[in-house]
């Protein structure tokens, strides 16, 4: 019986620390796929107007790929 609660702290322990790193790696890519951490050096008006400008880009790529 001792064993057995001795592995489940153990399992417990782990679990505890995984969980630790996934949210902190989690946290850091939530963040910068957001870009949270440039909306705190600009206004958010221009950060709307780099995402419009980000889209056409992407557009102008995807059309120019396929194109004639």
């Amino acid at each position: 019986m001792d064993l057995v609660l001795a592995e489940m702290r153990k399992q417990g322990r782990e679990n505890r620390r995984l969980d630790d790193v996934l949210v902190r790696v989690g946290g850091i890519s939530v963040f910068a796929f957001l870009g949270v951490a440039d909306l705190r050096r600009r206004p958010l008006v221009r950060a709307a107007t780099g995402a419009k400008h980000a889209v056409r880009n992407v557009v102008g790529a995807v059309v120019a790929a396929h194109g004639p």
